[in-house]
């Protein structure tokens, strides 16, 4: 009697065991709601994984993310004024031909520096290459040593105790020295850096120094300095003038990162994005390369852009460092296809649209085709214009452009063309709902039926406050590619936006900060995604309350299961895998669960994710239970 309570007991704490490994403790064990059925036997639905690429774009507030330059407008050309253009100087407000309104800080409003001391001027002039350049000029308020203090304001940098960064700009000088450090703040003026002094004359000079920062700093600004240099009466022979330093194309970049030439991006950088193994490598961003008033978009072109500063609409300085040549570089060393996004000659609709004229396009186009002499190279022709305009002007580069190296900008749906095989690029609004088949156009069956796939490179997410129904960032954009993967058939390919910020508000995969990239969890999530996913992608029956995607690879050994529950409630479900080729006998389990408690009221506290992996040894042939916690991601790796 005594052995078989022992049994018992036994049994009962194995299989209390089994539950808690599976995803739910013996006390709080439920009811499976329903079953996730892997069907072994089932046809696969494509034979090629969901493409998942990114876009290369400046990024968000601030400074060009993709130029090695750490400092926004240090050339001090922020903005060059635009022909045809009403300004509004109060406001600082730009009025473009057709009637749209836009921050647009011009030269002497200095955008980005803040003056501590001293005379501090924008003039305009030749400098040392350029007819026609902006040059900041900093000099003392009269003849003692008070030196004139300017520090930068935007994109703080994060700096870490060794670290060694090269500070470059073109000098003219008399009576007076530049003097560089780094500063923890932007009013109590504490180095975090040592000081690089710079003594030039009046004649135009590159100069180059280092600085070597002292001690950490989460936040650090550049600040200059003019200290006047003075002279001896004897040696002067009338009294002292004031001294002065004028400074352009002001350089502030990591020694570190950048120590080999060949690389088009920071070192880091290139690593973090070789961790997304993306399909594809998209530059620039659609609204970029659109422009929001004419002049205001990048000319793809090989090497460095041959126009001045341009601010775009996210508040940005483009300084043009990024081009073709080096998204081609970074496509090769990621084994990622090129895609340049080209402007249509139609600005982005969202600043009512303006039409450039047509004799423009077959200039264009003709440069185009020579770029297209690469069979990798896609050429995305605008982004979000689908008006007859531009089907009408679209014909105009395919006239020129190899097809297969052509992708529209919106659906080809004109039954009187031939071009509708093309496939698009489309421009969705920021998505508010986990579900993607409601968001593609009605017409996607049509477009499937004539092989016109469709392209979501930019993939941008509501506030996750203001959704009608809360999800988490997280939650939103798991679900996205998990209901991505499912529709694989319809879609060329996909991208989450954005890659690069330096606001982690804008739930960016990667957040800037100076010289230092962050991966976020969502880049955390996105990489494992793309690491554990098979060549095949699989029918899998959905559910209402969590979003379901399968894959295999090619001989069926691994089955990858993933799903994301979109509830504030813990779900169950039994998983069965059927079918003459089930040999599954193990299974991985990598789980992102909130840190936050399910109870809160403070959603911000959702934005944190723990990952945590186990794995289970046991007989599946009669299934096993998976519990979803509330607004929990898990990616299955099933094996033999």
């Amino acid at each position: 009697m005594t052995r078989s309570r022992g049994k018992i007991l036994f049994s009962s704490l194995l299989f209390c065991a089994i539950l808690f490994v599976t995803g739910g403790g013996c006390q709080s064990h439920r009811p499976p709601l329903g079953e996730i059925v892997i069907d072994t036997d089932l046809p696969v639905i494509s034979e090629e994984p969901l493409a998942l690429g990114i876009t290369l774009d400046i990024g968000c507030g601030g400074r060009d993310l993709l130029s090695p330059n750490l400092i926004p407008n240090a050339a001090f050309e922020l903005a060059p004024p635009l022909t045809h253009c009403g300004y509004d100087p109060k406001t600082s407000t730009l009025i473009t031909p057709n009637g749209y309104k836009t921050f647009y800080p011009t030269p002497n409003s200095l955008y980005g520096w803040g003056a501590i001391s001293g005379e501090v001027s924008v003039g305009e002039g030749r400098t040392f290459y350029k007819e026609s350049s902006h040059y900041l000029t900093l000099r003392p308020k009269d003849t003692d040593s008070i030196p004139c203090r300017i520090v930068s304001t935007l994109d703080p940098l994060e700096v870490k105790h060794g670290e060694r960064y090269r500070l470059s700009c073109f000098l003219s000088s008399d009576l007076a020295e530049l003097r560089a450090t780094l500063v923890r703040d932007t009013t109590s003026m504490n180095p975090v850096s040592s000081v690089a002094t710079i003594r030039g004359n009046v004649y135009w000079s590159r100069q180059e120094v280092e600085l070597e920062v002292t001690s950490d700093a989460d936040t650090a600004y550049l600040m200059l300095e003019s200290k006047p240099l003075m002279r001896s009466a004897e040696e002067s022979g009338f009294p002292q003038p004031r001294g002065y330093v004028s400074i352009d194309e002001l350089w502030l970049t990591s020694i570190a990162d950048h120590s080999d030439p060949e690389v088009p991006l920071p070192n880091h950088l290139i690593k973090l994005l070789r961790g997304l193994s993306p399909a594809f490598v998209r530059f620039p961003g659609g609204r970029t390369a659109n422009g929001y008033y004419p002049g205001s978009y990048p000319i793809p072109h090989y090497g460095r852009q041959d126009t001045l500063s341009l601010w775009t609409i996210n508040g940005t300085e483009y300084t043009g460092n990024f081009g073709l040549s080096k998204l081609i570089k970074v496509s090769d060393l990621l084994n990622a296809r090129p895609m340049v996004v080209a402007n249509a000659g139609i600005t982005d609709p969202t600043a009512f649209p303006r039409y450039e004229d047509p004799a423009e396009i077959e200039r264009r186009a003709q440069y185009l085709s020579r770029l297209a002499i690469n069979p990798k190279l896609l050429i995305q022709i605008g982004y979000g214009l689908s008006s007859a305009e531009y089907r009408r002007r679209f014909r105009l580069y395919a006239t020129t452009i190899a097809q297969d190296n052509l992708v529209a900008a919106g659906p080809l749906t004109d039954p009187a063309t031939h071009f509708s095989d093309f496939a698009f690029d489309l421009d969705l609004s920021d998505i508010s709902t986990p579900r993607l088949l409601p968001l593609l156009p009605d017409a996607n069956r049509r477009l499937q039926t004539r092989k016109q796939k469709m392209m979501i490179g930019e993939a941008t997410f509501a506030d996750p406050q203001l959704l009608p129904v809360f999800l988490p960032p997280l939650v939103q954009r798991a679900a996205f590619l998990i209901e991505s993967e499912r529709n694989t058939p319809l879609l060329e390919g996909v991208g989450i936006a954005p890659l690069l910020s330096s606001n982690p508000l804008d739930y960016p995969l990667i957040v800037v900060r100076g010289a230092q990239y962050h991966p976020t969890t969502i880049y955390d999530f996105v990489s494992l995604f793309q690491a554990t996913r098979g060549d095949q992608v699989h029918e899998i029956e959905g559910h209402d309350d969590i979003c379901l995607s399968l894959t295999s690879d090619r001989d069926r050994k691994h089955y990858y299961l993933r799903g994301v529950n979109l509830t504030r409630h813990p779900l169950t479900y039994r998983v069965r895998v059927t079918g003459k080729r089930q040999k599954v006998s193990k299974v991985r389990i990598t789980r992102f669960a909130p840190s936050a408690s399910t109870t809160t009221s403070d959603l911000s506290k959702y934005n944190n994710y723990v990952r945590t992996s186990e794995e289970l040894s046991l007989p599946l042939k009669k299934g096993f239970d998976l519990t979803l916690d509330p607004y929990e991601v898990v990616l299955l790796d099933l094996s033999e």
